[in-house]
């Protein structure tokens, strides 16, 4: 029971210190998440690769032809 209650406690206080810094640092969580957005919309598009062609390996499912 005491280890639960130091778990939300500490849990808490996590939560408290991060609020404090989002505010001081961002002024407010909308600016935050705006700018968390943005950093994160700035993907790169990866080229599409091809498989690699079947070499007839060992569990290469057998089609008689």
């Amino acid at each position: 029971m005491r280890s639960e209650v130091a778990k939300t406690t500490v849990t808490a206080m996590n939560t408290q210190h991060l609020l404090s810094e989002v505010l001081s640092r961002y002024g407010s969580v909308e600016e935050f998440c705006s700018r968390l957005r943005d950093s994160l919309d700035d993907t790169v598009e990866l080229p599409l690769t091809p498989p690699e062609p079947e070499t007839g390996g060992r569990h290469r499912r057998y089609d008689p032809a």
